[in-house]
C-alpha cells in the first residue's frame, strides 16, 4: 500500500479521470455515514470482463479507509458508472437523450421522495455520489447479489422480482398521495418534477427514430421469415407504443422502471426466498404501472410459462402492492392502489407492450457477450448495429443460435397474432 493516494490505471482511463480524491472521500464518508472517515488509498478497475450493458462505462471503485474509532484499515467496494467517452457515438446519444441525466435525477430527486416514511423491503441500490457524468453506487455484487441470466421461468425468482416492482410502484403511490395530502393539490409526480420525466425511448427524435426503425425492420424481416407478409399492419401495431408509454387517463399510473431486461435485475438467492434489487434507472417514466409487469414477464419468461403462471404471478404482485401501500401510508389511509381486477384487465388491454418490447430488445440483449462487444466495439460499429441495420445480425443469429431463434420467433409470432386483431386506433393510453 502506498503512503499517498494512487489510482490503479486499468481499463478505460477516460472513466477514471472523472473521479477526484475529494469525490472518493465524499463516497467513503457517505457510505459509513461518518465525516471522520479517512481515505488511505483507492483503485479503479473494470467491473467485469463481460459487457454488462449498452449505455455506460462500468467500473469497480475500491476504497481503503480508516475510521477514527479504530486503527484497522477496511476495504469497501462500489459500483461506478459513467458516460463511455471511448465510444463517441454512444456518448453523444446518451447526452442528447438525457439518459445519464435521467438516472442522476432519479437518485437525486425522485428516490428521496419515494423513500420518505417508507419502511418496507429494499428495492434499489444506494447511491453515494452523482456528478455530471459519473455516479457511484452500492456494489451489490459484494453483498451476494448477481444477475441470474436470461429467462427465469421459475416462480420463486419471478416473485422476488415482482415483489421489488410492487414496492417501487407502491412507493410511487404513497409519495404522490402524501404530497397531494400536504399541499392540498392533485398533482402527479410528473407534474411536480416535469424535467425528470422526459421520454427517452419513444420520443420520435431523429436518433430514437433510427433505433426504433432499425428494430422494427428486423422484426418485419423475422415475420417474413415466418411467412407473414403484411408489414404495414405489423408496423402500425408497433406505432401504438408511442401512445401506450404516455401517462394515461384510463389506466393506473406510477413511476415505472421501464428497462427490465435481465442485467437490470440482481438477485441474492443464497436464502430460501431470493431477494431482488432493481438497478439502472436511465429510462424510468411515469406511465401505466402494468407496463413494468408486462416487460418483466415478456423479457424474462417463455410464452408457455406466462400462460400457465401469469395470472398467479399478477395476483402475487397485487398482494405485495396492497401490503406495501397499507403498511406505509402516512396519510390516514388515503393512499389507494388499483384492484386485482383492474390490474388483470389492464394487463390484457395493454398486452401488446410485452411482445413489442421483447421484439425490439431481444436482437440486442440475447446476444452473447462476445458478439455484443463486437457489434459495439467502436462508434462506427455501434452506429451501424443500433441505428442502421439490425436485420442482418438478427437473421444471422437465428440461423446459428437455437435459443436466440426460439425466443425471437416466439415473440414475433405473438406480435403477428396481435396485429391481425388490433387496429391502429383500438388502443389509447391517454
Amino acid at each position: 500500500m502506498s503512503n499517498g493516494i494512487e489510482i490503479v490505471t486499468r481499463g478505460r482511463n477516460e472513466c477514471q479521470k472523472k473521479l477526484t480524491l475529494k469525490d472518493v472521500l465524499v463516497v467513503a464518508q457517505r457510505a459509513f455515514n461518518d465525516p471522520s472517515v479517512k481515505v488511505v488509498d483507492y483503485t479503479i478497475d473494470d467491473y467485469s470482463q463481460d459487457k454488462l450493458g449498452f449505455a455506460g462505462c462500468h467500473q469497480s471503485l475500491k476504497i481503503i479507509v480508516q475510521r477514527k474509532t479504530t486503527d484497522d484499515y477496511k476495504e469497501v467496494s462500489f459500483f461506478m458508472k459513467s458516460i463511455p467517452n471511448d465510444c463517441e457515438e454512444l456518448a453523444n446519444y446518451i447526452r442528447q437523450q438525457g439518459v445519464f441525466d435521467g438516472e442522476s435525477s432519479f437518485y437525486e430527486m425522485i428516490i428521496p421522495e419515494l423513500m420518505k416514511n417508507y419502511t418496507g423491503g429494499k428495492w434499489s441500490s444506494e447511491c453515494y455520489l452523482v456528478k455530471e457524468d459519473v455516479m457511484v453506487l452500492e456494489d451489490l455484487r459484494s453483498k451476494n447479489y448477481q444477475v441470474l441470466g436470461c429467462f427465469f421461468d421459475t416462480p420463486v425468482v419471478l416473485k422476488a422480482a415482482l415483489t421489488t416492482l410492487a414496492q417501487l410502484h407502491g412507493c410511487s403511490i404513497l409519495a404522490e398521495t402524501r404530497l397531494n395530502h400536504l399541499s392540498k393539490n392533485s398533482l402527479t409526480l410528473k407534474d411536480r418534477y416535469p424535467d425528470c420525466f422526459r421520454e427517452r425511448v419513444f420520443d420520435r427524435s431523429k436518433k430514437s427514430a433510427k433505433w426504433y426503425n432499425s428494430g422494427v425492420n428486423a422484426v418485419v424481416a423475422v415475420a417474413e421469415h415466418l411467412g407473414y407478409n403484411d408489414s404495414q399492419e405489423l408496423r402500425g401495431t408497433f406505432e401504438l407504443l408511442y401512445d401506450i408509454v404516455k401517462p394515461s387517463e384510463k389506466y393506473f399510473n406510477t413511476i415505472t422502471h421501464a428497462d427490465l431486461w435481465t442485467n437490470n435485475l440482481m438477485f441474492d438467492d443464497t436464502k430460501p426466498i431470493p431477494r431482488c434489487i432493481l438497478i439502472d434507472y436511465q429510462l424510468f417514466r411515469y406511465a401505466p404501472m402494468v407496463l413494468d409487469i408486462l416487460m418483466l414477464l415478456y423479457l424474462n419468461t417463455t410464452r408457455k410459462f406466462r400462460l400457465s403462471k401469469g395470472k398467479e404471478l399478477i395476483q402475487f404482485y397485487h398482494s405485495v402492492l396492497e401490503k406495501t401501500v397499507v403498511e406505509n401510508d402516512s396519510t390516514s389511509k388515503k393512499a389507494k392502489c388499483p384492484s386485482l381486477k383492474q390490474i388483470l384487465a389492464e394487463y390484457e388491454e395493454l398486452r401488446l407492450y410485452g411482445p413489442a418490447l421483447a421484439c425490439l430488445y431481444f436482437p440486442v440483449v440475447l446476444l452473447n457477450s462476445k458478439d455484443a462487444e463486437l457489434y459495439t466495439k467502436d462508434s462506427e460499429s455501434y452506429h451501424n448495429f443500433f441505428y442502421v441495420n439490425r436485420t442482418s445480425t438478427t437473421l444471422e443469429h437465428i440461423e446459428k443460435d437455437p435459443f436466440f431463434k426460439e425466443r425471437i420467433e416466439e415473440v414475433v409470432a405473438e406480435m403477428i397474432e396481435i396485429s391481425k386483431c388490433c387496429s391502429i386506433h383500438s388502443i389509447h393510453a391517454s
